[in-house]
């Protein structure tokens, strides 16, 4: 087989294609897990009352290559975040599909002492 024959036949086979990354045991490809990172990192922070360099990511879901469920957590409080996608042309896009917060659990306050 000649080098561009084989080349051809190694991009088609997803060789080459563009770095992925793994979260949560789930494949996704890095530039837009890194898009999602700096669309949930600071709002969750703010939610968490927490770092946003604590506070930690993991893809649940994904829908196509773009995720749509992801949970955030850090300083003992956590977050799920989901979003809908929008088809267009029969594709999904991540375009104007804002993430929402489906649950959300505060991290717990030491218990006040009883003074007699």
């Amino acid at each position: 087989m000649r080098a561009w024959g084989l080349w051809a036949v190694l991009t088609l086979a997803g060789v080459g294609c563009a770095p992925k990354v793994v979260s949560g045991g789930i494949e996704v490809y890095e530039s837009i897990w890194e898009r999602t990172d700096r669309d949930l990192r600071y709002r969750a922070a703010m939610e968490l009352r927490c770092s946003h360099d604590i506070v930690r990511l993991t893809l649940v879901q994904r829908q196509g290559k773009f995720p749509v469920l992801v949970h955030a957590e850090g300083c003992g409080a956590q977050a799920l975040y989901s979003r809908q996608l929008r088809r267009h042309h029969g594709q999904y896009t991540d375009k104007n599909s804002d993430w929402t917060v489906e649950s959300k659990s505060a991290a717990e306050q030491p218990a006040l002492s009883q003074y007699p």
